[in-house]
């Protein structure tokens, strides 16, 4: 299991040649937020200019984000359903945790991935000393509805 959060900063390795492409800067969700699809690279001065990996070329993450390809990355311009997920995404992170009755239970601090980019969870910033003993996460088949203003879950996770 990873986070998003631990990928950023991480550098981007191509495989074959063993260089150094890029850093990741972000990450780019389906709608609503099911699985990472890609990897930003580079942000630019333009949206159009940003460069993306496609997470189906992601070999494998450790200190490194290992990737394969031809082309190893697409600009945003070349990728018309990325330039869409960007244009419509939203900050998740800090987003508020409500449960159907309406109980606040925290906000969303990260978000557990597997492999294949697929999100497991949110992991629960319930404040300073609750995240002392540990963050709950929150498995994604407890939500509800997404939105960009709280995610409404059936019931609190069970620390």
């Amino acid at each position: 299991m990873y986070t998003v959060n631990s990928l950023f900063g991480k550098p981007v390795i191509a495989q074959a040649t063993g260089e150094r492409i890029a850093t990741v800067q972000d990450v780019v969700l389906d709608q609503p937020p099911t699985r990472v699809v890609a990897l930003l690279i580079d942000i630019g001065g333009w949206l159009s200019t940003a460069r993306v990996i496609r997470w189906e070329q992601v070999i494998s993450l450790g200190d490194v984000v290992l990737v394969s390809g031809d082309p190893l990355y697409t600009t945003i311009k070349e990728d018309p359903e990325l330039a869409a997920l960007i244009k419509q995404a939203h900050q998740i992170t800090g987003t508020t945790i409500i449960t159907v009755d309406g109980t606040q239970i925290g906000t969303v601090a990260d978000l557990s991935i597997d492999e294949r980019g697929t999100i497991l969870g949110y992991q629960i910033k319930q404040g300073f000393f609750q995240d002392l003993r540990g963050r709950s996460l929150l498995p994604v088949e407890q939500v509800r509805s997404f939105g960009n203003d709280a995610i409404i879950v059936e019931q609190p996770p069970q620390a």
